[in-house]
């Protein structure tokens, strides 16, 4: 683990908030002297990190995700912005060069999530779901259905996919089932 140039997953549902947090100051920041100060035993879901090779900024994304049969409200926020002020709290997370997105991720939620999803429609953000901001701008999170994720965040691949598959079937049109029969063959 001396260069990290992708996204690296750093925890699942095997390990506490302390222990995640002390492999992310052991091995991405390289800061053995420093203590966790968390006692918390709360488990992450998915902890992922990536550090620019250019602007040496690391971006962190903890994400929560909830059963189908969940219908995100009050607990689930409160549970994720206890989740935040954990991570938040901990000197060693707190850099110049930290971003921090979290995420709660279910199939629906309630008028209480989509109430704080509106009253921040108007900080300037781009992305859908944003419910609370912290330290400057540099800790966000965001609340979003799978619905969401798939339909539209990938909306764009998908559309990109469907496109090139039109053409190849263009480009077919104008061959006769044996040509296209023995172009496949021949290929082999």
């Amino acid at each position: 683990m001396s260069e990290f140039r992708g996204a690296y997953q750093f925890s699942t549902t095997e390990g506490s908030i302390k222990k995640t947090l002390e492999k992310f100051k052991d091995q991405i920041l390289r800061k053995q002297d420093e203590k966790i100060a968390t006692t918390s035993r709360k488990e992450l879901d998915i902890f992922l990190t990536k550090t620019e090779t250019t602007s040496k900024m690391i971006r962190n994304i903890i994400v929560e995700l909830k059963r189908p049969s969940i219908n995100l409200g009050k607990n689930e926020l409160d549970q994720i912005k206890e989740y935040m002020r954990i991570v938040l709290d901990e000197p060693s997370c707190n850099g110049n060069k930290m971003q921090w997105t979290f995420y709660l991720i279910g199939c629906k939620y309630n008028q209480i999530v989509e109430d704080e999803i509106e009253s921040h429609k108007s900080s300037g953000d781009e992305r859908d779901g944003l419910v609370h901001i912290m330290k400057g701008g540099s800790a966000k999170l965001y609340v979003q259905k799978w619905t969401d994720i798939i339909n539209v965040n990938q909306k764009s691949k998908y559309s990109f996919l469907q496109e090139k598959l039109k053409i190849e079937l263009e480009k077919l049109d104008n061959y006769s089932s044996q040509e296209v029969t023995e172009e496949i063959i021949g290929s082999k």
